[in-house]
């Protein structure tokens, strides 16, 4: 098959060196200088200048000996990697009744042609939290365990056969069970702040959860005594991380009947703790009116918990 040549540029044959070349140019600049000084009283000179000029780029284009060069020119597409959170938090449903990936299914629907568009001049490549995806399995539900966005975006960065990386999208609800978020709360860690720089391209992310639409308390620790005496009073210390509550006070209520169960360090299974994450009965609570002395932490006396 006949190549064709898109482009072409001017090389030098030349056996010398670039050193050597622009040494023997300026020798002969400087030579053909004095030639035409030494002219300067010459009835000729109209004539000899000219051809001593002519002379000089002879030599030079022999020194040189340039040659157009033809080369068959073809685009690489930037590539553009999106990376699309498919773990099991993406079922949670949000405002409008709808899942968080239900949703950004629709936003990919919306923006078809967008991407088709954007498809011209880069080459965009699916990705979820575990490697590759494939086109045709973006609209298979979401089943992933793990959520590991910085790791994900490493693989896609990593990915791709050497085309050039343009930048990376991620589409997640900020779910992130690994090292994402530092001692402060809503903070990036200074690792993963590292990381993100060493990828060395513009990274773009995407909610997929709206703030206000995803309710969570979560236990953080759970600090006690290791023993206690009959009929003493045993303390308990819970932290807890609440999403979505605002300011909003949570109180959290533990049955007694389920403190063993609970505290008991050696249980971790999900399947017997989450059932003690449920409402309290409501049929066991009773609201009453106290004072308004219950608002400042200073009164911490038991008669402020007395009906008004």
């Amino acid at each position: 098959m006949q190549e064709t040549y898109t482009d072409w540029t001017l090389v030098s044959l030349s056996p010398l060196t670039a050193g050597w070349l622009a040494a023997c140019i300026i020798a002969i600049v400087v030579a053909c200088s004095f030639v035409v000084w030494s002219y300067r009283n010459a009835k000729e000179r109209a004539w000899l200048i000219p051809m001593r000029a002519v002379a000089a780029l002879l030599v030079v284009g022999f020194l040189v000996e340039p040659a157009l060069q033809l080369r068959a020119v073809r685009h690489v597409k930037n590539r553009l990697a999106v990376v699309l959170d498919r773990s099991r938090s993406m079922t949670l449903a949000t405002d409008n009744n709808h899942t968080r990936y239900e949703n950004v299914l629709g936003a990919l629907e919306h923006g078809r042609e967008s991407l088709a568009a954007l498809a011209k001049s880069h080459s965009i490549d699916w990705f979820d939290l575990d490697g590759a995806l494939a086109p045709s399995a973006i609209d298979s539900p979401p089943l992933g365990e793990h959520s590991d966005l910085l790791l994900a975006l490493e693989h896609a960065r990593e990915a791709g056969a050497g085309k050039p990386l343009a930048g990376l999208v991620l589409v997640s609800d900020g779910a992130d069970n690994a090292e994402l978020e530092g001692k402060e709360r809503g903070k990036l860690s200074q690792e993963a702040v590292t990381r993100l720089m060493r990828l060395g391209v513009p990274v773009n992310t995407v909610s997929a959860a709206q703030t206000q639409s995803f309710k969570d308390v979560a236990v953080e620790s759970v600090i006690s005594d290791e023993f206690a005496f009959v009929h003493n009073t045993l303390e308990i210390e819970v932290n807890l991380e609440a999403t979505g509550f605002d300011t909003l006070t949570v109180p959290v209520t533990l049955r007694r009947e389920d403190e063993d169960e609970w505290l008991d360090p050696a249980n971790s299974e999900p399947e017997t703790l989450l059932p003690l994450l449920r409402p309290y009965p409501a049929e066991e609570m009773a609201a009453y009116p106290v004072s308004r002395m219950v608002n400042s932490p200073a009164n911490d006396a038991p008669d402020i918990l007395l009906h008004a």
